[in-house]
């Protein structure tokens, strides 16, 4: 294990000044990324069904009691807020998440055209000079990319998420409705 550690330290360090930086993106974005789809995942859980969405009423609209099955005038009004309650922040994370994914490459260009820079500079003074400016120029490409892609994936799942909390919310506020009328 000790090393993998020190492999894994040697290959950071080889990337260059770019590194750090593309490691702090990173950890922000997946923490970014993990928050949201953990946050996703409870309000999908609360917002299944009209009971589940019954019995988390009150954590949505802030302790407030109501019954919507017998107050039918409510419930449009009640899923709208929900929806303007939920919505917003999400999309505000989704947007921050795909914006941090799209800088992540462009941080490993920036190192590319350093390395390669580096790889040009050094073309008189021999052939390690050129090899380690190229190195430089893909490890940060590599981390870039590698930081980008499965940033995006869970942006897209997160997406998906969104807009099935979204039907859900319709579906349920349609089933509630329908069924004063039914009566």
């Amino acid at each position: 294990m000790e090393a993998f550690f020190k492999e894994a330290f040697m290959y950071f360090k080889s990337g260059g000044a770019l590194m750090l930086p593309l490691l702090a993106l990173a950890a922000y974005l997946y923490y970014c990324a993990f928050m949201l789809f953990f946050k996703l995942a409870r309000i999908m859980r609360a917002c299944k069904s009209p009971d589940s969405i019954m019995e988390n009423l009150r954590e949505f609209f802030g302790g407030e009691s109501f019954d919507l099955r017998r107050d039918k005038e409510q419930i449009k009004p009640r899923f709208d807020a929900l929806r303007r309650e939920i919505m917003p922040p999400v999309s505000r994370a989704l947007s921050t998440i795909k914006i941090l994914a799209a800088v992540a490459p462009l941080m490993g260009l920036l190192g590319t055209v350093s390395g390669m820079a580096l790889a040009l500079s050094e073309i008189g003074g021999g052939a390690s000079g050129v090899a380690e400016g190229v190195s430089l120029a893909l490890i940060t490409t590599q981390c870039g990319l590698s930081i980008a892609l499965p940033a995006l994936v869970i942006a897209m799942f997160c997406s998906m998420l969104r807009q099935k909390i979204l039907v859900n919310l319709s579906r349920c506020e349609s089933d509630l409705i329908l069924e004063g009328a039914e009566k």
